[in-house]
């Protein structure tokens, strides 16, 4: 019996200096501040702990007063011990932007087979300053592959933090533009050449100022180019598209490439309907139709077209 009780007794000791096996948990959430915070966007950091589980979360976010709403599809963490540094960009594309000077709340919600946790409410006030106004104006070829751009930017009382010169095949241009969303992100097309001033050159004035941009490498073709940039309070402002040609056999002769109209790339718009001009174009385009049908003369239909385009069309 004394044997027993000994052997009992050593057992229970050798399993109370066992170490204790680690038990998973809901996981864990902690907020760091949003960064950078501007008029009409924010990014939004946070971290997670799984605990040793894959996790799933989901950020919320809303204007004060307002209820949270889910801001996209929940998120995944894989199954880790150690916390997991995010970070989320609002708003998505189809959201809208914030509204400058404008509090909004915000929180995480994460959950995983052990349970789920949601964090705490958090604040933060979008900005609501000045954003500078660019203005695009020549690109002129320089070289057989070389292009100098040209335009304005006035800061509006605030320094850039960027300024370039963005350019793009025309095809792609007339496609997509400069950039698309694709799925969750802003998708950028095209080269780009930083602005030859600084941001300190540039200043902080309230007035127009000149910048250029040099470009070498570009195949001969089409392009349509602008002038862009970015400062606290504003991500990615930009001018209107211009376009441009890069020329084969440049320089023969003697003489420089051509140089951009400085105008923007659009379309004419067309008159107002029930205006004479409106009227006008009407029948022009009624008789290039007719004439198509009866297969008239090639001059008369010629004729008729020239007066489409002035009307707008194409």
């Amino acid at each position: 019996m004394r044997r027993a009780t000994a052997i009992f007794t050593t057992l229970a000791v050798a399993l109370c200096l066992l170490p204790a096996a680690a038990t998973a948990a809901s996981p864990a959430i902690e907020y760091s501040t949003p960064s950078p915070i501007r008029n009409n966007e924010a990014t939004l950091r946070f971290s997670i702990d799984p605990e040793g589980l894959e996790t799933s979360y989901e950020v919320e976010i809303a204007k004060v007063g307002q209820s949270l709403a889910s801001h996209e599809m929940p998120g995944l963490t894989p199954a880790d011990e150690d916390p997991m540094a995010l970070e989320v960009d609002v708003p998505r594309y189809f959201e809208g932007g914030l509204i400058p000077g404008t509090q909004y709340h915000w929180r995480v919600t994460a959950w995983n087979d052990d349970g789920k946790t949601v964090g705490t409410e958090q604040l933060f006030t979008t900005t609501d300053g000045p954003t500078p106004v660019f203005t695009t104006a020549t690109a002129l070829q320089t070289g057989s592959d070389q292009v100098s751009f040209t335009g304005t930017v006035n800061p509006e009382g605030a320094p850039l933090t960027g300024c370039r010169f963005r350019w793009v095949d025309k095809t792609i241009f007339t496609n997509a533009g400069f950039e698309k969303w694709a799925a969750t992100e802003m998708v950028r097309f095209g080269e780009t050449v930083p602005c030859g001033e600084s941001v300190g050159e540039i200043g902080e004035g309230t007035e127009p100022v000149s910048v250029n941009g040099k470009a070498i490498g570009l195949e001969p073709g089409e392009y349509v180019f602008r002038v862009e940039g970015e400062n606290a309070f504003g991500d990615l402002v930009s001018g209107k598209g211009v376009p441009f040609t890069v020329s084969v056999g440049f320089g023969a002769g003697g003489s420089s490439g051509p140089e951009s109209s400085g105008s923007s790339f659009e379309l004419p718009p067309s008159p107002p309907v029930g205006s004479p001009a409106h009227k006008f174009c009407s029948r022009a385009h009624r008789g290039r139709t007719l004439q198509s049908r009866a297969n008239r003369k090639k001059r008369s239909h010629l004729k008729s077209s020239k007066r489409g385009n002035a009307c707008g069309r194409r």
